[in-house]
């Protein structure tokens, strides 16, 4: 099994030469592109999802009616508690590819210098750690914690097969963070903000281990992620009766406006919001199905679905998207909201 991890990482680290992020200034929104390398997983994220799901009582006895009370404040609290949801694809997190560019991104809006010491809360398996690393270089040092203790086995393996020395990974929780007051010049967040039981004593506790002067950058996923596949499912799931997936995992802070809710609330009224977009490109629709319908975004709305009407619902858009593919795969909308704040 080690084996077989080590080979999935340097597949995709040497995805980097595959496929490359691009930068298109479109206005005032910058559009990202990343193109899904070679590397294939025949198992994924999204099988161990729907057993982790399927396993949990809270989820698999809901109905297409319960689907909007999926992800009331209890249920958030059961995500953010359950380190085993997280460990259990550990192995394949990577093969998700729309989580790296807004990772990437967040680690580069903290506008980092050399020789700072950077956290990285929920780090996972380490892309934005990384970066951050490359960016504040030798002199610096970045520190990755998360819960998931798999995921971080992960990326302490990335890290060494980056040859980047200045990274620690250690187990940790965004509530009750273990460093003393003003340890850090920069905290980092991505696409974790939503998962976050309490987000108030979250971002308390990162502003308080944050240097005077220092800078926080949290992101999260904008409402209109995974457009336009997003679009189909709802479309084919009122086309059948169901309730379509208006609420989900990211609707607390799905918008520029509840993002700067949540911080003006928490004592932090100087935060500054920008949004860009990620473009993300599938190979082919199966590509693109498993990877979104795999997502913590789109997965436990689809669970509560019975066996058929599921398969309906794939194969229904499946088809739409082979439609929609051309030469260079399928097309997907990331759009990423980035909240930064400086410690006065």
């Amino acid at each position: 099994m080690a084996s077989a991890v080590a080979e999935s990482i340097k597949c995709h680290l040497e995805d980097d030469e595959v496929g490359r992020r691009i930068s298109f200034p479109i206005g005032t929104l910058s559009t990202h592109r990343h193109e899904q390398g070679s590397c294939n997983t025949e198992t994924g994220f999204f099988a161990a999802l729907r057993m982790t799901w399927r396993s949990r009582r809270d989820f698999s006895v809901a109905s297409p009616s319960q689907n909007d009370a999926l992800f009331s404040k209890e249920s958030q609290a059961v995500i953010q508690k359950d380190e085993p949801l997280f460990n259990t694809g550990a192995e394949i997190y990577d093969s998700f590819t729309f989580l790296r560019c807004p990772a990437e991104l967040t680690a580069e809006k903290a506008r980092l210098s050399p020789g700072q010491r950077v956290l990285d809360i929920g780090c996972g398996t380490g892309w934005a750690t990384m970066t951050a690393a490359r960016l504040v270089g030798e002199n610096g040092h970045v520190t990755g914690i998360d819960i998931a203790d798999k995921l971080l086995n992960v990326a302490r393996q990335k890290a060494g097969l980056s040859g980047l020395t200045n990274i620690e990974y250690l187990p940790g929780d965004a509530h009750n963070l273990a460093f003393e007051d003003n340890s850090f010049d920069a905290v980092l967040c991505a696409s974790s903000l939503f998962l976050f039981t309490d987000i108030y004593r979250a971002l308390n506790e990162n502003h308080r281990v944050l240097k005077t002067g220092g800078i926080m950058c949290f992101s999260t996923f904008s409402e209109g992620v995974f457009h336009p596949v997003m679009g189909l499912i709802n479309d084919r799931m009122r086309k059948h009766g169901k309730n379509t997936l208006q609420r989900t995992a990211i609707s607390v802070t799905d918008s520029p406006e509840k993002c700067r809710s949540i911080f003006i609330d928490a004592g932090l009224g100087n935060v500054e919001i920008t949004e860009e977009n990620c473009i993300v490109l599938f190979p082919d629709k199966k590509e693109c199905w498993r990877q979104i319908s795999g997502s913590l975004i789109v997965r436990p709305g689809l669970s509560g679905l019975a066996p058929d009407d599921y398969r309906t619902l794939k194969d229904e858009v499946l088809l739409e998207l082979e439609q929609r593919s051309t030469s260079q795969g399928i097309s997907v909308d990331v759009p990423v909201i980035f909240c930064t704040v400086r410690k006065l």
